[in-house]
């Protein structure tokens, strides 16, 4: 009975188990009935063709084990759903598949059975006769190994092809193939060649070449300059003997001057043509000149176009040069430039005149417009004389045909001037030497112990009244003082000058609030004279000024600037709360001093300057930023500056202070300052 209700529960009648059927209504009776009566009695199918039933046995005993049952829409023996006792009774007979067991009377799922042999270089397949098949094959495999390449089927086997080519092509990582995980590449610590012939091997690090030191690149001589190309080495190129500038435009001593082609040109094209014009593409030292450039590109080429000028790091990457080898001592970057991005070697400007860094890959972009600048005639020593003058470069050599004597005489009456081989000596004369005025001490003239009854106005009046009037301290009577002063007069350097104030550069009241600024002298100045000394004179009051001329005397070499400012005296110019900015350029300002240092930007210049720096300030001189703004300068050359800078006071007032990326390091000088009017 078991069997038959199994069978009858698959094809959906109900009823097994109970002697009486459970009532229905008639819809369900129905179903029922015609489930029943579905192509002929199914309980006449189940016991074939009207068969008894062995008590107790399930089995169909008459029943064809392949013939589909067609009363319940099953094949049996073995289809999920046929009626069984044991796993047997699920045996389908197909070797391609897995038969499901048997449970409650009835065979389970069943699934289509696997032949992969695990052998790549087999044809799998499985036939309903034979049952699994592997056909060998041929073609490329994978035999399991990543260090070997080009694996083939040989037969039914996958046999290893050749060893892996682990080769990044660089000389900087050690490469190898480990089973198991393929090529590795590790970097090393080698010794390496990064092709540049500006600069010497350098050393491997985190599998990059790092270049080493850059080659000496210098011939010594005063009428070439020296640059290095990293494909072609070095290269000594002839100072032009005559430099003419129609065209273009003279400053800092370079004739500036802009070309342009409607295609665009690259950089190193644009470089050549300033070659072919006796130059190189546009060096820029101080915010004039870069003014000059953009000038020249906006005449020349329109207001809105880029334009090539001469910086780069082509010898070295990061160790930014200028065309002509100069070092860099002023930069105008724009805003999150340089970026270097895909490796940008050189340098233009944009419309705004900040700067760029580009490729100089001709592939990568060119540029329609290049501004060249050219050195003027430099003055040299010709054949190693000393003490003469005239002479000037030509093919690369100092021409000495038109060079003429040196005249020693520094115009001091106080001084004994002689030429000592190559270079002129003024040796003090002893004191009580007598002078125009007066006596000499220190190699100064001394003014007379009494003043006279009338004085010239100023120094520069003294000249006028007579144009043989030497150097040395003289009595004055500027116009509001009702009795004269002494001051020292220069009559040389274009004579005229008159002394106003000094100082040895550490004295805090010449500091940038210090006293010294707005204090009017009173009585006499012990100290008018041009030797090393602190002084404010009643001059700095009361002498007109058209020129102020700031000396600075460091390390027993005296250097000057001379710069535009108009007004009642020097006290007037230096109170007004504008202040008064000028433009004579960085390279003027940093001669002042040996080894002058300053940061890359800003290079605020002028009396009083800096007026919108909230750090480092300057009566007389210059700013440096490390940004490109004057708001947070950290760097200054001049005289009357502040203290607080560099993360702290600094008791120099006078020479040169400077840290924070400074183009030469971090400096304190102090330094004897002199300031001149006329």
């Amino acid at each position: 009975m078991r069997a038959l209700c199994a069978l009858l529960l698959v094809g959906g009648i109900s009823g097994c188990g109970s002697e009486e059927a459970a009532p229905t209504s008639d819809s369900q009776g129905a179903g029922v009935q015609d489930a029943a009566n579905n192509d002929g009695a199914l309980l006449d199918a189940a016991l074939g063709d009207g068969e008894a039933l062995d008590s107790g046995n399930a089995d169909v005993a008459t029943q064809d084990a392949g013939a589909p049952d067609t009363s319940v829409g099953l094949v049996c023996p073995g289809a999920p759903g046929c009626a069984c006792e044991d796993e047997s009774d699920c045996d389908d007979g197909n070797p391609c598949t897995i038969d499901g067991g048997c449970d409650s009377g009835a065979c389970q799922g069943k699934a289509l059975k696997s032949c992969d042999d695990g052998v790549g270089c087999t044809e799998d397949t499985c036939d309903a006769a034979d049952g699994c098949m592997h056909t060998a094959r041929k073609g490329p495999c994978q035999d399991g190994n990543p260090c070997t390449v080009g694996d083939a089927c040989d037969g039914i086997s996958c046999q290893a092809g050749k060893p892996a080519a682990c080769n990044d092509g660089n000389g900087c990582t050690d490469d190898a193939c480990t089973p198991g995980i393929g090529c590795t590449f590790s970097h090393n610590e080698s010794v390496c060649v990064d092709e540049n012939a500006c600069a010497k091997p350098g050393v491997c690090s985190f599998s990059q070449c790092v270049p080493g030191a850059i080659k000496p690149c210098s011939d010594k001589n005063a009428c070439t300059y020296s640059v290095c190309d990293p494909n072609t080495g070095c290269a000594h190129v002839n100072l032009p003997s005559e430099v003419t500038c129609t065209g273009g435009e003279i400053r800092d001593g370079r004739c500036y001057m802009a070309f342009k082609e409607s295609k665009g040109i690259d950089w190193l094209a644009a470089r050549a043509s300033c070659n072919a014009w006796g130059g190189e593409l546009a060096t820029i030292h101080s915010k004039q000149a870069n003014t000059v450039v953009r000038k020249q590109a906006n005449a020349v080429c329109g207001a809105k176009t880029d334009v090539w000028i001469g910086l780069n790091d082509r010898m070295r990457e990061y160790f930014r040069r200028w065309g002509d080898n100069s070092a860099v001592d002023y930069q105008n970057w724009g805003k999150s430039e340089p970026n270097n991005a895909g490796n940008e070697d050189v340098v233009s400007m944009r419309a705004d005149g900040m700067w760029n860094d580009r490729s100089d890959d001709p592939k990568k972009g060119k540029v329609p417009c290049w501004v060249c600048s050219r050195r003027l005639p430099v003055p040299c020593t010709a054949g190693g004389k000393g003490c003469q003058s005239g002479a000037t470069c030509a093919a690369g050599a100092c021409d000495g045909a038109n060079a003429k004597p040196a005249s020693c005489d520094d115009a001091n009456e106080c001084t004994a001037d002689s030429c000592n081989k190559t270079t002129c000596g003024n040796v003090a004369l002893p004191k009580g030497a007598t002078c125009t005025g007066g006596a000499c001490a220190g190699a100064v003239c001394t003014a007379p112990e009494a003043a006279p009854n009338t004085a010239p106005t100023s120094c520069k009046a003294l000249l006028a009244a007579d144009s043989a009037a030497t150097s040395g301290v003289r009595w004055l009577q500027p116009a509001g003082l009702a009795a004269p002063v002494s001051a020292h007069c220069d009559q040389d350097h274009g004579g005229g000058w008159t002394l106003v104030m000094k100082t040895a550069g550490k004295n805090k009241d010449f500091a940038f609030e210090g006293k010294n600024w707005a204090a009017k002298p009173k009585g006499p100045t012990l100290s008018p004279g041009p030797q090393v000394g602190e002084a404010v004179l009643p001059t700095y009051w009361t002498v007109p000024v058209t020129e102020v001329r700031l000396v600075m005397l460091h390390k027993k070499v005296t250097r000057a600037v001379v710069l535009p400012a108009k007004g009642a005296s020097l006290h007037a110019v230096i109170q007004s709360k504008k202040g008064l900015e000028t433009d004579i350029g960085l390279p003027q300002w940093k001669q002042l001093l040996t080894d002058a240092s300053l940061q890359r930007s800003c290079h605020a210049e002028g009396i009083s300057a800096g007026q919108l720096s909230k750090i480092a300030r300057v009566r007389i001189g210059i700013l440096g930023n490390n940004e490109n703004d004057c708001v947070t300068s950290d760097s200054w050359l001049g005289m009357g500056a502040n203290d607080l800078i560099c993360g702290g006071k600094k008791a120099v007032f006078s020479g040169n202070v400077a840290c924070y990326g400074a183009d030469k390091g971090n400096r304190t000088t102090a330094a004897a300052t002199w300031v001149y009017v006329r």
